[in-house]
């Protein structure tokens, strides 16, 4: 099958040129997390090092994480849970086919 370039839409420079810029968005980032990830690998601290370089765990501050994480945890659900219910009701208007 051939294109008959004259039948083709006139704004479609402008959606390849969008096109291009989130391919280059996309790419940047990928290759700028891909870089970080390297980066972050190979400047790691050896066990024993790293031992030495942070200080010990107390089990006050585990009990602090622990009810921080109960708690973020319990509104996180709840935010959604809400938003998964909100949502049924505001997206279908939305993407409904006109008829």
């Amino acid at each position: 099958m051939f294109c008959n370039c004259d039948v083709l839409p006139q704004h479609l420079p402008t959606t390849v040129l969008i096109m291009n810029f989130y391919d280059l968005a996309f790419t940047l980032l990928v290759s700028l997390c891909g870089l970080l990830t390297w980066r972050q690998y190979h400047a790691e601290q050896k066990p024993e090092e790293k031992a030495l370089t942070q200080p010990p765990v107390t089990p006050h501050a585990k009990a602090e994480a622990s009810q921080f994480t109960r708690l973020f945890l319990t509104v996180y659900c709840l935010v959604m849970g809400s938003d998964w219910l909100q949502g049924v009701f505001t997206a279908w208007p939305v993407f409904r086919w006109p008829h």
